[in-house]
């Protein structure tokens, strides 16, 4: 009766189904934003085996040990996130038509993540893919994303 509004009621945000909601769609959101950094993992380096690359963007100075800390720390992320949203799935917290949206934005992601690779690959001469990339890559994101 006071001034405080009863979170105890089913659709509110202390029911148990609501935090679980959100738990799975912020659980959803580490796969997508897991997503570039494991395509970019996956992809390796793409750079040619030349004296001297060139290169379109420089790509960050990481050992291959921390590339590696890296795509195991979104794998992990992504993987135990990944649990979450399936379990979520298979006891009917959420329907996987509520997941729908995610789906353009995961493709979206890794799409970045190969994008990434390519545009910083050490070639001799143009890097023409990543010419490529730039000039197409906005109308591919754009059709993912809306």
């Amino acid at each position: 009766m006071g001034g405080r509004p009863d979170c105890t009621k089913a659709g509110t945000l202390g029911s148990s189904s609501s935090v679980r909601r959100l738990h799975v769609i912020a659980a959803m959101a580490v796969v997508v934003l897991a997503s570039p950094v494991l395509a970019w993992f996956a992809v390796g380096d793409t750079s040619e085996a030349v004296p001297n690359p060139d290169y379109m963007f420089r790509p960050p100075s990481l050992s291959t040990t921390q590339e590696l800390a890296l795509g195991a720390t979104a794998f992990a992320l992504g993987a135990a996130a990944a649990v979450v949203v399936v379990s979520a799935l298979r006891s009917g917290v959420v329907a996987l038509g509520e997941l729908a949206p995610a789906v353009p934005l995961l493709l979206a992601g890794a799409f970045l993540g190969l994008a990434g690779r390519i545009v910083t690959a050490g070639v001799s001469g143009a890097n023409i893919g990543g010419g490529l990339v730039i000039l197409f890559g906005p109308f591919v994101l754009l059709a993912l994303v809306v």
